[in-house]
This record gives structure tokens, sequence and C-alpha cells, in this order.
């Protein structure tokens, strides 16, 4: 991923772990979802005290930080592709997908 033909996939990667904004652990989970910079939702689940981003289990939640909320996970998230999901939506009042 280091290579330069390769830098499109690792903005994509990178991008698919950050959700804009300050979001909690318990707001996350009652929401159920959060959109990425990337543009795809990440699905939020939480039963029995565990916390769940897709498929990563959240090891360490709600660490506050000047520029955001950090939730550490045990997993790299890997965005849909376009083979195996549709593109995201954009939304007609914003640039933004």
């Amino acid at each position: 991923l280091m290579k330069p033909e390769n830098r499109a996939r690792l903005v994509a990667l990178l991008t698919y772990h950050i959700v804009p904004g300050r979001l909690y652990s318990d707001q996350a989970v009652r929401v159920g979802k959060a959109k990425t910079i990337q543009g795809y939702d990440v699905r939020i689940t939480g039963t029995g005290g565990q916390v769940m981003v897709n498929t990563a289990k959240v090891t360490s939640a709600d660490l506050d930080a000047s520029n955001g909320v950090i939730h550490a996970i045990d997993t790299v998230l890997t965005p849909p592709t376009n083979e195996t999901t549709p593109a995201p939506k954009r939304d007609p009042e914003s640039s933004k997908p």
C-alpha cells in the first residue's frame, strides 16, 4: 500500500476509519451506524457490554482527544469495494458523498 500506485487504496482505507465530529460509544450504539469521511457507513452494535464496529471489537472506547474521540479496535476495517457494494449516494446539498 505504500507504493505510489496504491495511494488511492491507502487513502480509502485510512479515511474509512474516521468519522467526523465527536461520537461517543453510547451515542454510536444508539444510532447504529456512522458515516465515515471515506463516504460509506460503518455498522455499530453493542451487546453484553461489547461494542463492535462492523466485525471489529472496540478494545478502548471514548478516549477524548483534541480533535475528536478515539475508539481503539482490534482489526483493520476494509472499506466496501464498488464490485461488492453500491457506491454511496451523493447528498444533493453537498459535494461530499
